[in-house]
């Protein structure tokens, strides 16, 4: 195992504790990708859902390391699962006896993996504290792909069970791949890539609760397709309560499973909007309850940033 102080003490590497998650800058929604519409009809059935499981993760990046311009980050990520069940409401999948996945990262890029002579999955010291080394085109990015990594990880070990499974966020993985009646299904509550026109886009603000766009297709590397319909979860115009469910497929199977995902994803937009509320607190109604209920679970398994920031300048 490599101490990583013993590699950087002699360049006066600056450290900088990170104290919010959520910093970073608002970019417009991107256009450009296109996707075909692959629904003419809406299902005029809707199938009543009485539980579903969601996977979610949660990240806490502790410290930045700067070191003549190279960066690296400290930072955590747990991530498990929760169901929910019409009779008995929410209830988490782990334990402290059976934890959720918790990672403790180094992230960096790969320019800087190879300035410190650094692979993916090295294990190091940061003083006291003993991190695994992710490698991305940035550290974000590393953080990114070894989140959707863990997630779906979990997806796999849950989709054994036989019940619909809803992870937070897009999904940019093609295994597991659709399921009927199980999914995976993906809720991404921030769009940044819309994959229709900006006037389709707004007519989707003006839906009511419980009501979908029709299902669009676009592709997804070479054999698979993502199949997406965008949910309102609320009665109010805008995008205030405007969310995409979505699932990838292989495209050879699509015309097979094409009934079974549209009418899961009807059976999704009905039950969504009474798992959320239009009331003023952070981040609702677009982060559903349920997965409110996980995140607060997964963030008690995340160290202190007080903590982490004393384990990194302690010599170990």
């Amino acid at each position: 195992m490599k101490d990583l102080f013993e590699v950087i003490k002699k360049l006066h590497p600056r450290f900088l504790r990170l104290q919010d998650e959520t910093y970073f800058t608002p970019e417009d929604i991107d256009w450009k990708l296109s996707s075909r519409a692959i629904e003419e009809t809406l299902p005029t059935r809707i199938n009543p859902i009485s539980e579903i499981i969601f996977v979610d993760s949660r990240r806490r990046s502790h410290i930045s390391i700067n070191v003549f311009g190279f960066t690296m980050i400290i930072a955590q990520i747990a991530t498990g699962s929760a169901k929910w069940s019409e009779k008995d409401g929410c209830s988490l999948l782990f334990s402290t006896k059976n934890p959720p996945v918790i990672k403790t990262l180094l992230a960096m890029s790969q320019e800087t993996a190879d300035r410190f002579g650094l692979n993916p999955s090295d294990l190091v010291k940061v003083g006291s504290l003993v991190c695994e080394v992710v490698v991305g085109k940035t550290p974000k990015s590393a953080l990114d792909s070894e989140m959707q990594h863990l997630e779906r990880q979990e997806v796999e070990r849950r989709i054994q069970q036989g019940e619909l499974i809803i992870k937070d966020g897009g999904i940019d993985f093609t295994t597991p791949a659709f399921e009927p009646t199980v999914g995976p299904v993906g809720l991404v509550k921030n769009v940044h890539i819309s994959y229709v026109d900006p006037e389709t886009f707004i007519k989707y603000g003006s839906m009511k609760a419980g009501e979908r766009s029709h299902c669009r297709a676009v592709k997804m590397g070479r054999d698979f397709v993502r199949v997406m319909s965008y949910v309102k979860l609320i009665d109010r115009e805008g995008m205030r309560g405007l969310v995409r469910i979505e699932t990838s497929v292989e495209e050879r199977y699509l015309k097979e499973h094409k009934a079974s995902i549209l009418q899961l994803f009807s059976d999704i937009a009905s039950v969504l909007p009474f798992l959320t509320d239009d009331i003023p607190i952070p981040r609702l109604p677009e982060d559903i309850l349920p997965i409110m209920f996980l995140e607060q679970a997964l963030d008690n398994y995340l160290l202190s940033r007080d903590y982490v920031s004393n384990m990194t300048l302690r010599e170990g």
